[in-house]
């Protein structure tokens, strides 16, 4: 909780959330950051993309690439199309990053 000015100036306590924004590809890649080859929202492989499956792949798991992350297993993280980085996503309380 911080203290943040209100529109009619006075001092709220508020819990700012993020809920959404807008980016091409390339800037969800560096946003999530995933290899450029790889879906933001869901784990299906490259090889897979323009497909329309008859159910659709689950959604990244990001809070096991945190644990991931800091157990350093690169290997699962690069095979997941997961880059080595502490992704500040991962960080926010009650955000799906997809």
């Amino acid at each position: 909780m911080i203290k943040m000015v209100c529109c009619n100036e006075n001092m709220r306590k508020c819990v700012p959330k993020l809920c959404s924004w807008l980016a091409c590809h390339m800037e969800n890649v560096m946003i999530h950051g995933i290899y450029s080859n790889r879906c933001p929202i869901c784990i299906a492989p490259p090889d897979q993309f323009g497909y329309l499956l008859d159910t659709p792949y689950d959604t990244r798991p990001h809070p096991s690439y945190a644990a991931t992350y800091y157990t350093s297993d690169v290997k699962c993280l690069e095979s997941n199309g997961v880059k080595n980085v502490n992704n500040v996503l991962w960080h926010i309380s009650h955000c799906l990053p997809h």
